[in-house]
């Protein structure tokens, strides 16, 4: 018998195939594809990643009907909630830059996602006031990376413990304090990678971590102190100005380092270079 060439190949994929497919795509794509057929229309809520563009979410709604265009973004989600037939949040993505972000909205969605063992975490918020996180986010014993970016409020508390944390983006935030971004790393006993990007009011960065291995950073700010002590690095980018002081210590196992100092790169990268060897 001849093969029929116009088979729908991709729908008679397993389902764990085409949910890891699905799980590349925003929510809100992943729930479109419901309406392709009835093997597509349960696919959508086995997928264990969520990913939510807010503004997007709005444009999609706006240029909808009517009747959609009332429903908010914690009305959407609570349904996505309902819907879902797995439990379980391995990667949760939330994006709010445009339109009016809802601090409850973000807090809420944060609980939610700890609750349910999340392993990644990726926030992009913007505000009018830098949002603080739940303090469920700092003991969180699942996370394995985290990415927060935007007004966001770094304020870990005394008992912070990032257990399972191997990788860390820090772009653009805000700290509570002087001694925010040492308290948290102290709390990631297994952290490998460290981007940093920007600073606010902080002028003595310290950087002591053990265990990392890759530490990226950007500094905008001028007459910052850099002290980075890290015997297992091996891999460190920095672009900004450094027109004070570079403290680097416990640098033995460094491989590669890449410097761009924007007030005399040049003359930096061959310091940085020597103290290194």
């Amino acid at each position: 018998m001849a093969q029929n060439n116009n088979s729908d190949k991709i729908s008679n994929l397993p389902d764990s195939i085409l949910c890891h497919i699905l799980s590349f795509l925003p929510t809100i794509e992943a729930v479109a594809t419901s309406i392709l057929s009835s093997r597509w229309t349960p696919l959508w809520t086995l997928v264990p990643n969520l990913d939510f563009d807010v503004d997007e979410l709005n444009k999609t709604l706006t240029s909808s009907s009517s009747d959609q265009c009332h429903f908010s973004f914690a009305q959407i989600l609570s349904r996505v909630w309902a819907l879902r037939n797995v439990n379980s949040v391995e990667k949760f993505q939330l994006k709010w830059l445009l339109s009016h972000c809802d601090p409850i909205d973000v807090d809420s969605c944060v609980r939610a996602v700890i609750l349910r063992g999340v392993e990644q975490l990726c926030l992009n918020i913007s505000h009018e006031e830098p949002l603080k996180l739940p303090r469920s986010l700092f003991i969180c014993k699942t996370l394995v990376h985290l990415t927060l970016r935007g007004d966001i409020v770094i304020h870990p508390h005394s008992a912070s413990s990032l257990p399972t944390l191997k990788t860390l983006h820090l772009e653009h935030v805000k700290y509570a304090n002087d001694e925010s971004l040492c308290r948290l790393l102290s709390c990631c006993p297994i952290l490998q990678t460290l981007h940093l990007r920007t600073f606010d009011i902080q002028r003595r960065i310290k950087i002591i971590v053990p265990t990392l291995k890759r530490l990226h950073i950007h500094i905008s700010f001028m007459n910052i102190i850099l002290e980075i002590n890290s015997p297992n690095l091996e891999y460190l980018y920095f672009n900004g100005h450094l027109s004070q002081v570079v403290l680097l210590e416990n640098l033995s196992k460094l491989i590669e380092a890449v410097v761009w100092d924007d007030d005399n790169g040049r003359n930096r990268a061959r310091g940085l270079h020597q103290i290194t060897q």
